[in-house]
Parts: C-alpha cells; sequence; structure tokens
C-alpha cells in the first residue's frame, strides 16, 4: 500500500515537472505557427491584389485591342463597299463610277489614298478614288505599285478575284513611314477588271478615328505575326508612376488573311500603390500580435519554473526511488527471460539431457524424455538412472558412474537400450559428465541420451543390403565386372571368371592386366565401343567373340555403362556378360540350312522348269494331231466317235498345257529368271479383253458384271503379267459366284497413291483356313457350281508371285456366304498419274 502511494506520489511530481516545460514548448511552437500563418496571410493578400491590378491592366488591353481591330474591320468594309460599287458599274465611263464612289467619302478619311486600277482593251489605266487633304505626300501614290508586296498581292488578287489581301510593309518613297496596303481584285458587269487599293497606316487612323492613349499605357506595338513586320509602335514617356507594370498583355486578330498582333504595357497606377503595400501593412499586423502572445506566453512560462525549482529536491528523490524499482523489476524479467529461454534451448534439443545427485537419482529432465521414452517427467523424476536401462546394462553402467563420482574418470560414453513405455528398449548412446557447484553446494552429475534407434536400423539395413547385393553379384549366372579404360579390371563376380576360364576372380584380377588387347580378339572393334562409351556413356547388347584363358574363343553379350565423378571425368566401365556362344553357333548351323535349303529350292524349281520344256514338246505334237482329226484334214471320219475323242484329247491337251506354263512360270519366278517387259500399260483395256474371253462363261450362269475401270491412271508393268493376273482373278470369281450373281471390277488411289484394282464378287465365300489353303501352291476348294472347272491350285499363287515381280502385293478379304473381294496394290512409283490427278484425289480425301 505504501509502495503504491509513492508511486502515485511520484507520478503527480512527475506532471508538475512537466508542465514547466510542456509551457516552454507550448509558447515556441505557437510563435512558429504564428510566423507560418502570418506568412500565408501576406501571400494571401498580395496575390488578391496582384489579380485586381492584373484584372484592370487586362480589361485596358483588350478594350485597346478590340478597337483596333474594329478599325481595320472598318477600312477592310471599305474596301468591300468600292468594290461592291465597281462590280455592280454598268457604265464604260470612268468619271461616273468615280463619282459614285465618291459620294460615300466619309468613310474614305482613314485611307492615305484609294488607287483604282482599270483594265480596259487589255490595257491598265490608274485613278485615284481617294488622296488625304491633310498628308501631303499624298498627291500621287503610283510610285507605290512598285513595291513588291504590293506586286505580289496584286497578282494573287488576279488569281484570287474577290479575295482581300493584306500587305503589311508598304514603302513610300515620298514619305519615310511604314505604311499598310488592302488589294481586291473583281470584274465588273461589263467583264472589266479592277483592282482596287487602298494604302494607309496606324498613325493617319488613330488621328483620322481621334484614338486616344489611355494615360496608363507605357508602350504600344501592333505587328504583322507572319511577316514580322511592325505597323505601329508607342512609347508613353513620363507616365503617372515611375515604375511600369511586369506583365505585357497580347491579343491577336486576322485581316485579309494575315494575323496582327497587338502588344501592350502599362504604368502602375497611383491608386494601386496602397494595394502593393497592403500586404506588408497585414504582415506586420500579424506579426506584433505574434510577438505580443508569444511575451504572454513566456511570463506563464518563467512562472511555472519557479514553482518548478521548489519541488525540484522532492523529484530528485522520486526519481531516484523509481529507478532503484526499475532495475529491479528489469533484473526480475531478465531472470525470468533467461530461464524461459534456456529450458527453451534445452527442450529443443534432439537429445534427452538429464541431471542426478551422486547417488544416480534423477533430478531434472527435458521435454525429450517423453518423446522418446513414452513416460512423463514427473513419473520419472527421483528414479534411479540405472533402473530406465536394459538388465544386461545395469552394473556396466553403475560401476562406471561410480568411479566418476570417485574421481577416477573425468566422463564416459556408452552404447545402451533405454526402457520404453510400451516395455521395448530403444538404442542410445549415454555420455555423463560431473558438475561442481561449489563449496557450499552438492554436486551434480549432468549427461545425454542420444536416440541412436534409427542409425542403427539403418546400418543394419545397409549391412543387409550389402550382404543381398553381394550374394547377388557372387551368385550371378552372368558375368559382373569393372573395368577401367586402359583395360585393367577393379572387381568381377565367379560368374565372370568362369566365362573367361578362370578359377576365381583373384586370379582373373591378377592374370588379365589389359583386357582390351588379352581377352577381345577384335582390336579395332574394341576401341570403337570404348569410344562409342565415351561419348554415349552406355552400350547395349554388344555381341563380340573374346579368348578365353586357354586360348579357345567364345561369343558374349555385353552391357556396359560409364561411370564418372562429379567432374564429369572417367572413372571405370561397369557391365555384365553373358555367354552366347551355344546360341550364336546355332544361328550361324541355321544360317548354312537356309543356304542349302534356298539351294535345294532353286534346283527343285529348275527341275520343274526343265521339265515343263521336256513335257510340252510331246504336248504340242498331241495338241496338233487332234486339232487335225477334228478339223478331218486328211478325210471324213465314218465313226462320229472319233470326232469326240479328238475333242477331248485337245481340250485335256490345252488344259495340261496350260497346267505346265503356270508351273513354268512359277519356277522361273522362284528360280530368278523372270524378268519384265515394261511399258506404260492400260490396266481397263487388259481387263475388257479379259472379259471377252470370259463372256461365254459369265453369260452361261448369267452373272452380272459392272466394270467401273474406265477413265483409271495408266501403270508401269508388263502387259501380259497383269493380263494372267487378271484372267486368273476374274476366272475364280465367275468360277464361284452362284447363277445370276453379281461381278464388280473398280479401283482407288489411296493417301499415299497407290493403285487399288478390286475384283467383288457374290460368290460363296471362304473363312481364314480356306483364304490359307487358296494362297498356298497347288491348294484347291470344293466348287459346288462347277465342278469340271477345277484347277490345279497355282492360280492365286502365280498372281502373287507376278505382282511381287511389280512391287505390288495381293489382298484378299473374303467372309463366308457373302463373297469375295481381291484387290491387287501397286507402288506409288508405278502409278503414270498426272499431278493434277494426284491433288485432285488428295482434295476429296
Amino acid at each position: 500500500m505504501n509502495e503504491q502511494i509513492k508511486k502515485n506520489n511520484l507520478h503527480e511530481v512527475h506532471v508538475k515537472i512537466s508542465k514547466p516545460m510542456l509551457s516552454k514548448w507550448v509558447h515556441l511552437g505557437f510563435l512558429l505557427f504564428g510566423l507560418v500563418v502570418s506568412l500565408g496571410i501576406f501571400l494571401v493578400v498580395q496575390s488578391m491584389t496582384g489579380s485586381i491590378v492584373n484584372n484592370d491592366y487586362k480589361q485596358i488591353s483588350r478594350d485597346l485591342s478590340q478597337t483596333v481591330a474594329k478599325e481595320f474591320s472598318e477600312l477592310e468594309f471599305t474596301m468591300r463597299t468600292v468594290t461592291t460599287l465597281l462590280s455592280l458599274s454598268e457604265t464604260a465611263e470612268s468619271h461616273i463610277t468615280l463619282d459614285k464612289i465618291r459620294s460615300v467619302k466619309e468613310s474614305f478619311n482613314a485611307f492615305e489614298a484609294i488607287l483604282w486600277l482599270r483594265k480596259d482593251n487589255n490595257q491598265w489605266s490608274m485613278l485615284n478614288i481617294h488622296n488625304s487633304k491633310n498628308n501631303e505626300n499624298n498627291a500621287n501614290k503610283s510610285n507605290l505599285l512598285k513595291d513588291p508586296g504590293i506586286q505580289e498581292a496584286i497578282q494573287d488578287s488576279l488569281k484570287n478575284e474577290g479575295i482581300l489581301f493584306f500587305v503589311s510593309n508598304v514603302k513610300d518613297d515620298n514619305d519615310d513611314t511604314t505604311s499598310f496596303a488592302m488589294v481586291k481584285a473583281i470584274n465588273s458587269s461589263n467583264n472589266t477588271k479592277h483592282i482596287v487599293i487602298g494604302i494607309s497606316n496606324l498613325q493617319h487612323v488613330f488621328e483620322k478615328r481621334d484614338i486616344v492613349m489611355n494615360d496608363l499605357l507605357s508602350d504600344l506595338s501592333i505587328s504583322d505575326i507572319i511577316g514580322g513586320n511592325k505597323l505601329f509602335s508607342y512609347n508613353h514617356q513620363g507616365g503617372l508612376a515611375d515604375k511600369y507594370y511586369e506583365e505585357t498583355q497580347s491579343y491577336d486578330f486576322v485581316i485579309g488573311g494575315t494575323t496582327l498582333e497587338v502588344k501592350s504595357q502599362f504604368f502602375k497606377k497611383k491608386d494601386m500603390l496602397l494595394l502593393d503595400i497592403l500586404p506588408y501593412l497585414v504582415l506586420c499586423f500579424c506579426l506584433v500580435m505574434i510577438v505580443t502572445v508569444t511575451l504572454y506566453l513566456r511570463n506563464q512560462h518563467i512562472q511555472a519554473l519557479k514553482f518548478s525549482n521548489i519541488n525540484k529536491r522532492l523529484s530528485e528523490q522520486n526519481e531516484a526511488m523509481q529507478d532503484e524499482i526499475r532495475k529491479r523489476e528489469l533484473l526480475d524479467k531478465t531472470a525470468k527471460r533467461a530461464d524461459r529461454e534456456n529450458k527453451a534451448i534445452i527442450d529443443s534439443v534432439s537429445d534427452i539431457i538429464f541431471e542426478t545427485d551422486i547417488d544416480g537419482k534423477i533430478l531434472f529432465l527435458n521435454a525429450r524424455w517423453p518423446k522418446i521414452t513414452g513416460f512423463k517427467i514427473e513419473q520419472s523424476l527421483g528414479l534411479e538412472l540405472f533402473k530406465v536401462l536394459h538388465p544386461q546394462e545395469i552394473n556396466e553402467v553403475r560401476d562406471d558412474f561410480y568411479d566418476l563420482i570417485a574421481g577416477k574418470e573425468q566422463s564416459f560414453r556408452k552404447f545402451t537400450r533405454l526402457r520404453t513405455s510400451d516395455g521395448t528398449f530403444r538404442s542410445t548412446e549415454l555420455s555423463i559428465s560431473m558438475i561442481n557447484q561449489g563449496h557450499e553446494k552438492a554436486q551434480r552429475v549432468v549427461g545425454t541420451f542420444t536416440d541412436i534407434e534409427k542409425r542403427r536400423r539403418a546400418e543394419r539395413a545397409l549391412s543387409e543390403a550389402e550382404r543381398k547385393y553381394r550374394n547377388i553379384v557372387q551368385n550371378a549366372a552372368g558375368g559382373i565386372f569393372q573395368v577401367t579404360p586402359e583395360g585393367l579390371y577393379l572387381s568381377a563376380n565367379p560368374a565372370m571368371a568362369m566365362i573367361l576360364g578362370y578359377d576365381s576372380p583373384e586370379q582373373l584380377l591378377r592374370d588379365v592386366k589389359n583386357a582390351n588387347k588379352d581377352v577381345y580378339l577384335d582390336k579395332k572393334e574394341r576401341h570403337a565401343i570404348l569410344r562409342e562409351l565415351e561419348k554415349n556413356n552406355v552400350v547395349t547388347n554388344y555381341e563380340s567373340e573374346i579368348k578365353k584363358r586357354d586360348g579357345s574363343t567364345i561369343w558374349v553379350n555385353e552391357n556396359i555403362h560409364t561411370v564418372k565423378d562429379e567432374h564429369g571425368n572417367i572413372l571405370y566401365f561397369e557391365g555384365s556378360i553373358e555367354d552366347i556362344n551355344l546360341r550364336k553357333l546355332s544361328a550361324l548351323e541355321l544360317q548354312k540350312a537356309k543356304i542349302h535349303s534356298d539351294m535345294a529350292n532353286r534346283a527343285k524349281s529348275e527341275f520343274l522348269a526343265n521339265m515343263s520344256h521336256e513335257l510340252r514338246t510331246p504336248l504340242n505334237s498331241i495338241i496338233g494331231f487332234s486339232e487335225m482329226i477334228r478339223g478331218q484334214v486328211l478325210g471324213k471320219l465314218e465313226q462320229p466317235a472319233y470326232r469326240e475323242y479328238a475333242k477331248d484329247i485337245n481340250e485335256s491337251g490345252k488344259a495340261l498345257l496350260n497346267i505346265i506354263n503356270e508351273i513354268l512360270d512359277i519356277s522361273k519366278i522362284e528360280a530368278g529368271e523372270r524378268h519384265l517387259n515394261e511399258s506404260q500399260i492400260r490396266i481397263d483395256r487388259i481387263a475388257a479383253s479379259c472379259i471377252d474371253l470370259l463372256s461365254s462363261k459369265i453369260e452361261k450362269s448369267e452373272i452380272i458384271l459392272t466394270n467401273n475401270l474406265e477413265g483409271m491412271p495408266e501403270i508401269i508393268g508388263e502387259s501380259l503379267s497383269i493380263k494372267q493376273v487378271l484372267m486368273n482373278l476374274l476366272s475364280n470369281a465367275v468360277k464361284f459366284t452362284p447363277k445370276c450373281g453379281r461381278i464388280s471390277l473398280s479401283y482407288e488411289i489411296d493417301r499415299d497413291g497407290r493403285l487399288h484394282v478390286s475384283i467383288t464378287d457374290t460368290g460363296i465365300g471362304l473363312d481364314d483356313a480356306e483364304i490359307e489353303k487358296a494362297l498356298s501352291p497347288f491348294g484347291q476348294l470344293d466348287n459346288d457350281f462347277d465342278r469340271e472347272g477345277s484347277g490345279t491350285g497355282l492360280g492365286l499363287t502365280l498372281v502373287d508371285a507376278l505382282l511381287k515381280l511389280h512391287g505390288a502385293e495381293l489382298s484378299l478379304i473374303s467372309q463366308k456366304g457373302i463373297g469375295t473381294t481381291a484387290t491387287a496394290i501397286f507402288p506409288k512409283e508405278r502409278v503414270a498419274i498426272k499431278k493434277q490427278v494426284i491433288q485432285e484425289t488428295n482434295v476429296e480425301t
């Protein structure tokens, strides 16, 4: 309670002491604020007075400019009046026209002279419409026509009749003044050209119009902005004031296509001097008010200082007391913060930190204890350290602990197992050391438990993996090795040693110094493989012939990859090797057997070809004599049966000759002796001739045949071979199509440019087994429609062989009971088709 009273008194003293200081800063701040406000008021008043004066001068300048513009407008109106009168003049008498014009002479006084140029019968004449009486030099203004500006204006006005042109700088030889001119050309009603020229200067205009300059006007100038010519200049010396108004007023107006600028500058008005002084008077008034208030505040500050001196001692004592209180509070906060930080650091450590007395009882545990063991900290405090260890390790740890207490050791470290709440034990590393807390305090033992369970599991897993890998390598059926680029083996498994004929891997590593030379037979090929490894880092399924320890050779298959360091340098090659000697020898034997088979097949084809030639000779005789008997060349046969026999002999001979010809063609193709006599042929015409040959059978079976081959492209091929192909395909279609069936011939060109020629029938159709049989040599299918038409089964075989000679292929698509489509597909290279046709086909596709 007393302490709270002291704090309140101390607060009151602080308030009393701070008030004088606050008063000091208040009156200083008020002084600065007042100066800023005074300056602002000064600027506002000055801006307002300047705006008043500026608006006054702008109005004067605007009025003067409007007066000047009005005078020029009246001059322009006078010019238009004169030209209008001239354009309406119906008489050719110039004096009559002048009298009409001079009737409005009151509007001419602003001009010094008005000249009239008239063109009659291609002759120009000049008349003075007006001369100023007050100017003796205006008696004759014809010399002004020589002025370049007026001459140019005359030429422009003749080109642009009715338009007024203004000339700003006209020099008169009889006068030193600078004049201006207005030029306008017209056509009168009697087609006479007129040019009116009005000449004057602004001094003359101002005198005639009685224009009086304002007393405030100090300078006035009227200039041609485009031409840069000054038409009038006025300067007033000895004005109403000694000072000039700084700002110049400027106004523009247009006369006769020329822009004129009026600039004016003014004296300052005497009645405006008060407005110039007014801002400063306001500033002085404000400063006086600010100083007065500031002095008042200063006096108040002095009074406050007197009261502060009275309470100074009391405030010093209270301040000292407050400092002592703050120091104690700060020490208390620092101690608590240090305790919290130390506890947080200890609890954040991944190891268990503990403290015991010299008897081994646990006095402190960090927050890691429950996370590793599962026991609460309160539950474990007071227990002996040895009871939380594995029973087999308690005695050993207790002996080391007492040696530490006795001073025999400074610290000790040991691997042990720590009991957990689930009844199991966890692998840890125990580390203990002594702490001496001084003579008056007891000694303490501190230590840590480091959880190494994961590390032990990782070590066991690594050891198991190494054991498994070693077993795999040692027991692998294929050879596994590591070899340097120079050919030195770094490691090898037993299978590798066995493949190369060595008793053990150690013997292989000891005896082979350079595998590139001692093991591999083809040195060039080995160097090529090494370069491939350096470039692509891997070589797979590489077959090579190697030499074994006993000098024999075998074939092996290798897979090798490159092992590099972090800088990309090659350390060694690692790979596997497989003995493929038996497989390689088998492949070579199969290759030899294939060669022998091809030779036997060729011999068979040559035999059939020779036999066919031998059979054709007697067949020709049989067919020839049977034809003679049928034709009764040597006389009429008395028995009609002989003619039937001769017919049968002739037809049988022709059928046998056809078979022999087919066998001969196939044999030639297989023997490689069949060569094409190629040309550019029309398949549609060949198909038409085949249809004619089969027309009798087609009509007999009442088959509806549709030929859609007209307009198809030509191909490059042998006409005889293509005819054989189409004839065989059409014969099969007719043979296997029932009565009143349909056969159609069509073609198309696919996306790749290949030509498809298809023959589709609605015959009995074939299943997959029948298609395979039909494509095999001598394969025959039963035909319920035409038994006498059965052939040898070589038709499709011959078709396929002839198409392959052309680089083409045969496609047979059939469905049982629906029909068959046989398609001859010719490659793009054999299709003689124009580019335009190809493009059109692609567009349609």
